[in-house]
This record gives structure tokens, sequence and C-alpha cells, in this order.
């Protein structure tokens, strides 16, 4: 009977647990191979995808650096061929030139499409496929090159159910779009080199949605490929390795789709033709962002999974012989344990009288357990306090406040815990920004005045709470004694706890707690405290770098002030209380004069240092109600708000300009610098912030025209001038093109022997639309819109050109003098195109003057002189034009390899009344010879001014006296006129007359 009630409570309950185990067991080895198979078929296909974005990637690239390569080679060809044949739509011309690149293109990349479009995407050419043409390109790719007006790069699903992967570029030549080049690889080809390499059977499936039914049949008898529409609802099959039945394609589908395989096991296998393959897609995106299809890949996982099973098997027969083993184990051990229970049943008596002594001892035991639970109650309710302590702590740190107020929070509820032995008094401390040793007051609860006031700020080291700052270690007081340095009068005796807040190193502040006087230290106290400080530091760091942030975001890191998002904003916020209570609302538009001369000569450090000089200025004189902002460069932003009367902006904006007439004292040397101001009025000028914005530049353009130093206020005026600007610049963008340019020439002569010596050559323009534009009209807006260097390429290649012409005529020793802009000595191409220029004319460089304004050489001395010898080193004579108007150097002008100073027609204009001229033409003069430099006067009208400019020793004279600027055709008959001329024995009567 015994036996049997062993077996019952021992035996059966361990067999059914040995067999659950084995169960167990068996079920978890299964699992887990069938999910390695899954592993090992989800890494496999992860390869294959990396591999088909690569190849995608390359292919693409490959493309695009074909047309890119082929575009650059037709521009840099001379006689520009492609250019040409593009343009005039030459479809034999494109394709003789094309043919061989494409039949290397398909034997080499398998590139299967060669396309060239008009800008309009209707195609010219199609090189693989020259019967057809003319029809419209509306594919993704190509509406994307058009709307981008850049590469296009996709794959593109085409009507006959194929993927093709196209890249389309538009080709410019200068600001021309002649049209778009576009090449295709059909994916085919990557497909069977996947399935090879991986050894994967691979199958591209469509949404039927994407295709037209007829279409794509067509296609697929065309292509030679086996085709099924019916076999799934929504797809069909393409470009398969895999040799399937109608059944086949039609399980195949359903077990791809996302319904089946939500319903099923993931690790399941795909039985097709005796073989079990693992399924995994790659979703395919044509280039418009549709999801058209996707790229099935089927991993044959027959042998893993046979090998998988038999390991199984084998698992599960020793499992068993284990589980048999232990179970006879046991066995044996409760026989022996039987027969050893008829002597452990006399013992029980026995014992009985012992467990009954046992039961007492543990009912005292329960007892002590009892009041365990009361103190462990107690315990779990501090806790709960401390958590609810810090969790309000950490959540009104997220909430929209500042750090100061975090910190009052934090202290109030450090002292609101009721269970704690500090008092209801406390403070808490921060370590000051740019200022390390030292403790500011920043929260405080119960303190007294004379506390408050000296211990507002606490050096590191001093008192307690600097000794905690200094020793980084909680500094305990359980009453005063001499290590507590404030006291007075009347003080009650107590204690302290402070708590430094570290990061690391860094300590960013101190938890002070005021305790009762004679209280031992408590380390529950302690720990509370400390774990405080550790979450007050995390969030200390992060609102400091919340700040930061927010500084990073909404102001000039230079400078300190707003910029222009800031500022915007404000302004938003101004325009709608000065809308609420009917005030005006002024914005400034401010842009420092010749600050570039500032940066050049004095260095980028000397200009930032102005630039914060200047905004302190600013921000000084600003009130509350205004705001000054720096949007970029030297250019200001300022706001004034709150006027009752639109003059006093007016007077706003002269105190501003005002505050820059005191001179600027940098590193101890002083700088003036004036500025240019442009004012626009709410609600005057604009009732938004675009439009007042718009308005103030325009007003500031309107100063800075002037000469700067000024103030403008808007007018509606500024506007037109404004358009009628921007028509003269688009007129401009046309005119080379148009041929609407041509040259005028005027002569320059000797002043002893009146031969004509040289000519300068001076731009026209004459508009279909605008009729005769002066060149100061229109050369500032090339120079601004940086046209000046092809205009100042043509008149450079048109003026060499007739100077051959003349030489050709007999006129041998003659030169052309033309103008060079800055932007064109600053262009990279400028030497390139002088030399270019040079060879294709044939004129010797001797025979050519280039001509610089004063402004323009002394613009950055440095790169002047290195620009000026580089051209010297070609032959090439070299003046600087309009001298004395600028802030030449003369230890800078005899740096440089000048042949010629030109003396502006301001000094000439008076020279024979005004003394003063007079002189200064004199002193030019002399400068000019001191540098063994010519001497030309430019403006001559009469025959006194001559007399004078032969009195004080000038070279050579240009001007009406002897002729205007005259057509080249005119250019021959001058010459002789003048020369004729210089032959009288009086050349001054000769003149007279």
């Amino acid at each position: 009977m015994e036996e049997r009630n062993i077996t019952k409570r021992i035996l059966v309950p361990l067999s059914l647990t040995l067999i659950g185990l084995c169960v167990i067991v068996v079920l978890s080895v299964t699992w887990f191979g069938e999910k390695s198979i899954t592993t090992t078929a989800h890494k496999d296909f992860e390869e294959i995808e990396k591999f088909w974005n690569l190849e995608l990637d390359e292919d693409g690239a490959l493309m695009t650096s074909v047309i890119e390569t082929l575009i650059y080679e037709a521009g840099t060809n001379k006689d520009k061929t492609l250019q040409k044949a593009l343009r005039s739509k030459d479809k034999a011309a494109l394709l003789a030139h094309s043919m061989d690149l494409f039949k290397t293109l398909r034997t080499k990349h398998k590139i299967t499409h060669f396309y060239y479009h008009s800008p309009e995407r209707v195609n010219i050419l199609r090189v693989h496929q020259v019967e057809r043409s003319g029809d419209k390109i509306n594919r993704f790719t190509a509406i994307q090159a058009e709307e981008k007006n850049d590469t296009a790069l996709g794959l593109e699903l085409g009507l006959l159910g194929t993927f093709t992967l196209r890249v389309v570029v538009p080709w410019y030549d200068g600001e021309e779009l002649l049209g778009y080049i576009e090449l295709g690889k059909e994916v085919d080809d990557l497909v069977h080199i996947i399935s090879e390499l991986n050894e994967v059977e691979l199958l591209i499936s469509i949404n039927k949605e994407f295709l037209d039914r007829e279409n794509w049949t067509d296609g697929m008898k065309m292509l030679g490929r086996k085709f099924d529409w019916d076999s799934h609802s929504d797809k069909v099959v393409i470009s398969n390795t895999l040799e399937l039945s109608q059944v086949e394609h039609k399980s195949l589908l359903l077990f791809a789709s996302e319904e089946y395989r939500n319903h099923t096991n993931d690790h399941e296998t795909l039985d097709l033709k005796g073989r079990l393959y693992h399924l995994d897609t790659i979703i395919l995106h044509d280039v418009g962002g549709r999801e058209v299809g996707s790229l099935m890949i089927l991993n044959d996982m027959s042998e893993v999974v046979l090998f998988r099973r038999n390991i199984i098997k084998a698992f599960i027969a020793i499992s068993f012989t284990v589980s048999l083993s232990i179970f006879l184990l046991f066995y044996r051990i409760l026989a022996r344990t039987d027969r050893d229970l008829l002597s452990k049943r006399r013992k029980i008596v026995e014992d009985a009288k012992a467990k009954e002594d046992m039961q007492k001892e543990h009912i005292l035991e329960l007892e002590t357990e009892k009041r365990d639970l009361e103190e462990a109650k107690e315990s779990i309710n501090r806790s709960y306090q401390v958590e609810r302590v810090l969790n309000s702590i950490r959540d009104f740190s997220f909430r929209d406040v500042t750090l100061n107020e975090i910190l009052v929070h934090s202290l109030d509820e450090i002292l609101s815990i009721p269970f704690l032995s500090i008092e209801d008094k406390g403070s808490i401390f921060l370590t000051e920004d740019g200022n390390e040793d030292m403790l500011t007051m920043v929260a405080k609860h119960g303190l007294s005045e004379y506390i408050e006031n000296e211990c507002s700020r606490v050096a590191f080291g001093r008192c307690l709470c600097g000794r905690a700052a200094e020793t980084k270690k909680i500094v305990f007081k359980g009453t005063m004694d001499e290590e507590h340095e404030n006291t007075y009068e009347g003080i009650a005796v107590h204690g302290h706890f402070c708590v430094p807040i570290i990061s690391g190193d860094v300590v960013l502040g101190v938890i002070n707690t005021y305790l009762p006087n004679g209280l031992e230290r408590s380390l529950e106290d302690e720990r509370f405290l400390r774990m405080t400080a550790n979450m007050l530091s995390g969030i200390i760091l992060r609102k400091k770098s919340e700040d930061t942030i927010e500084q990073l975001a909404y102001y000039d890191q230079l400078t300190g002030l707003p910029n222009r998002a800031l500022f915007m904003d404000r302004l938003k916020q101004s325009l709608a209380r000065a809308s609420r209570y009917d005030t005006y609302l002024g914005l400034l538009f401010m842009d420092l004069d010749h600050f570039k001369n500032l940066n050049d000569t004095f260095g980028h450090v000397i200009g930032d240092k102005f630039l914060k000089s200047a905004a302190e200025r600013l921000k000084t004189f600003a009130r509350t109600s205004d705001s000054v902002a720096r949007l970029s460069g030297d250019e200001f932003l300022f706001f004034v708000g709150d006027q009752y009367d639109a003059n006093g902006i007016a007077v706003v904006a002269g105190k501003v300009s005002s505050i820059f007439k005191e001179p600027f004292n940098i590193d101890g040397n002083e700088f003036f610098m004036t500025v240019s101001i442009g004012v626009s009025i709410y609600p005057n000028d604009g009732k938004d912030v675009t439009t007042l914005m718009k308005n103030a530049d325009t007003a500031m353009y309107k100063a800075k025209v002037e000469g700067g130093g000024a103030i403008h206020l808007y007018t509606a005026s500024m506007n037109e001038r404004a358009l009628e600007r921007l028509e003269l610049e688009n007129r401009l963008r046309r005119a080379l093109e148009r041929d609407e340019f041509y040259l005028d020439y005027q002569a320059q002569v000797d002043i002893e022997t009146f031969k004509v010596v040289g000519v300068e050559a001076l731009i026209r323009w004459r508009s279909e639309h605008l009729g005769f534009v002066s060149p100061d009209e229109f050369i500032p807006v090339a120079e601004t819109t940086r046209l000046i260097v092809p205009i100042g390429e043509w008149v450079l290649r048109e003026a060499c050109e007739e100077m051959v012409r003349l030489h050709n005529q007999g006129l041998k020793d003659l030169c052309v003098a033309v103008n060079v802009s800055l932007y064109q000595l600053k262009d990279r191409s400028f030497f390139d195109t002088l030399s270019s220029v040079l060879e294709e004319t044939g004129l010797d460089p001797k025979y050519l003057e280039l001509e610089i304004t004063e402004s323009v050489a002394m613009d950055n001395v440095e790169e002047s002189v290195r620009l000026l010898n580089e051209l010297k080193n070609k032959g090439i004579r070299l003046s600087i034009d309009d001298f004395g108007t600028g802030y030449s150097s003369l230890e800078h002008l005899k740096r440089m390899p000048i042949d010629v100073l030109k003396i502006d027609m301001s000094f000439i204009r008076n020279i024979t009344e005004d003394d003063d001229d007079k002189k200064i033409v004199e002193t030019i003069v002399k400068i000019g010879h001191g540098f063994n430099c010519k001497v030309i006067a430019e403006g001559v009208e009469t025959p006194e001014q001559l007399e004078v400019l032969r009195d004080v020793g000038c070279d050579i004279i240009q001007g009406y006296l002897f002729s205007k600027p005259v057509a080249p055709k005119e250019l021959k008959g001058v010459y002789d006129s003048v020369n004729q001329q210089s032959m009288s024995l009086d050349k001054s009567k000769a003149f007279e007359q």
C-alpha cells in the first residue's frame, strides 16, 4: 500500500514531467531548427538585396557618367557638331555620332536604350530603334529631369511590362537648354546574374493595375517569354529563371501574397517541383515612387531542411534514451527509500515532541516577521514619497519653464517629504557661467533676509556649501561650528546637509538643507538627497543644452543678436500689436558702407570685432519695444515699434545713423564707418513682413547707390525704378545672342607729334525694345549679374579682330585699349580666354592694352599684383583707368607692373580755370613718370586744355578735340585726318581751326 502511494505521488508526476520536458525540448529544437533555416534564408536575401541595389546604383552611376562624358567632350570640341545636331534636331548627324558609342555600351555594359530628346521632351532619335521618333516622352524620369532641371535616375515600368533602369540628363550650352540625353538598361540581365551568382531562382511580379493586358501579352510574345495573365487576380510574373506551370505560378503568387503570409507560419517553405523553397521579396518602386511590383527570391532549402530534420530525429532518440535512464535511476532510488520509511516512521513519533517546541519558536519568529513587515510598510511609504518627489521634479522639468523655476520647484518638493529629518528651510546653488569657482543661489525657502543677502554668492571652499563644491563630497554638520561662517545675532542653532550636484568631474551646483540641532547623520536622508542631486544633474545639463540649441537656432553666433528667423517672428508679433492698437512701426534695413575694404585690408578677425562693436551699439540703442538683428555679412535689421507718429520713425533712423559717426576702437586702432539705411513704415509701405522687408531693402539700395551714409524712406517710385532695372537686366541677358552690342573707338593722340598711337574700345548697346542704352546704365547691371564676363569676352575678341584688320590696312603700330572689370579678373577662365583670343585673332600681345580702374586694382592689392604680373608676362600693356578718383597707395602702386596712367576727365574739365585741378593733374603726371609710365588725359575738348596738358608734361590725350568715338569703318578716316593735321607747322592753331 505504501509502495503504491510512493509511486502515485512521485513516480507518476516524475514520468509526466520527463515526458513533458522531452516534448518541450523536441518542439524547441524543431522550432529553432526551422528558425535557423529562415534566418539563413533571410541572410542570403539581405546579401542579394544589397547586391541588387548596388548593381542598380553602379549602373545608374555608369550611365550618368557616360552621358556627362559625352556632354563634356561635345562641349570642349571646337566644331560643336553634336550641339548643332541636337539644336537642329538632325537625326542623321546624331546617329552618326552615337551609333558606335551605343554598340560599345550594349556589348560591354548591356545598355539597351539610347535617346535624344528635344527641350519639350519630344523624342528626336532612338539610337537603339532608329525607325521610331517624334513621340512625346512622358516617363517619370523624363518629367523629373525637366521639373528638377537636373539629372533624373530610376527604374521605369514599360508599357510591355518590363523594367528598365533609365538616366535622363538635361544638356545646356551656356544658359540654353539643348535637350535631354537618355540611356536605359533592362534589368533582365541583372536578374540572371544574381540567380547564377547566388544559386537562387528569381522572378519578377508586376501589379496588374499598372499593365494593359493586350500590351503585356504582345510584349511577352515579342520577347519570346512564357506568360500567364490569369494565374493571380492582382499580379503577373515575368523574367523568371524557374520554369513553372500555370498551377505552380498560381501557388507561388498565392504564397507570396500578403494576406496568405499574415495567416501562415513565417518559417513555412514552398514546395515547387519536388523542392522546398524559401521565399523573400524585394518591393520594386518606379522612379515615380509607385509600388509597381516585386522581385521574388526563391532559395532552395531542400538539403538544409533534410539535414536539420535528421538532426532532430537523432536528438529525439537521444532525449528518449536519457529520459528512460533517469526514470530507472529514480525508480531504484525510491525503492531504497521505501525500505528506510519503516524505520523513519518510528522516529517521527519521537520527533513530534520536538516539533511542538519548534512551533513555539516559529510563533516567536512570526511576531518578529510582523514587526519587520511594519517596518517594510513604512519603508515602502518612504520609497513612494521619494519616488513621488523625483517624478514631480522630472515631470516639471519637461514643461516650458526656465531652469531657475525648475530648481525652485525641486527645492519645494525636497522640503515637502514628511518623514525626512530636515527642516523646512534650504536653498539650491548653481555654478556661475564663466566663473567656475563661484556659486550663485537660484532657489531658496524659509531663509532669513541676512542669509539671502550674505549667501547669494558663495566662493568654492568658503562656508559649508563652498566646501561641498570644492571637495565634490557631501558635507554634514549636526550643529553649528567654526566652519559655519555666516552667522548673525539671534540665529537659531542648526545643522546642514550640503550635497554637491556633479556631472563627471564637473560641479554644477549644491543642494543645501537645514537640520535640527544635534541631529545625527541619517543615511536615508543622505541617500535621498544624493538621488535628487543626480536627477538635477541630468536636468541641468539638459536645460543648458536646450538653451544652447535655442541660442544656435535663433541667434547670430558672432554678434549674439537675433538671427533672421527670430527677428521675423518678433516682427510679426509687433505688426499684430500695431494693427490692434492702430500704431506705426518702422523697419530699418541697414548695410555698412565699404565694410569689404576693411575686411580685405585688416583681415576678417578685425572685421568680426568691428561687427560685434556695431551690434553692441545697436543693442544699447534699442528699446524694449524694438528689436535688432544681423541679417548676413554686414547687413542689420532694426524695427521701431509702438510709434504714434510716423515722423518719429525717421527721427529714430537719424539717431541710428548718428551712433555710427563716433569712431570704433578695435585693438587700439580707430575706425570710421558710415551706414546706409532704408526705411519702410507700417501701414503706409506695407502691411506684412514680406512687403515691408522688400521695400526697406529697395530704399537701402537707393541710399547705397548714392554713395552710402544716407537714409532713404521708401517711396513707390523706387519700385518703378526696380522694375525698370529688372527689365534692363532681362533684356541684357539676351543682348549677346541677339547681336545688339557693337564697339565704337576713340583715338588716343601723342601730345608732341599729334599722331594717333592708339584707340580705346568703347562698348555700345542698341536694344531692340529699349533703344540706345548708355553704358553708365547697363555696365553696373552687367557687373552685378556677372554678365560682364561673357560680354567682356565678346568685347576683347571683337577689339582684337578689329585691330588686326587695321594693321592689315597699314596702321601697323596702333594699340587698342580694352576695359577689364573686377569680375573678369576673378573669373578662373579669363586667362585661358585671353590666350585663346590672342591665338585665334593673331594679334601681337604688345598691341593690346588692358585698362583696369583704380578701385579694382586696390580691391585686393596682393591678388591684384599677382594677376597683373601674370598679364604682364604675356606681353600685354597695362593701364590704370580713372586715376585719382580711388584710394591708391603709392607703396602699392609701385609694386604693380603698370605701363599707363589715365587721368579721369573730372580733373580735365576745369583744368584751365581751377588751379587745384591743374596741380592735381601735374602731380599725377609726375607720379606716372616717376614710375616710368605714360600718362593719358581723357575728356580733352579745347585747345586751352591741350596747352595746359602739354605744359604739365602729359604724354597722350584723348577726347572730342580730336575725335568722338566712331564706328570701326570710320576709324581709318580719323587716323588719316589726325595724322594730316600733325604735319601742320602750328599744331595748336590747326586744332583751333
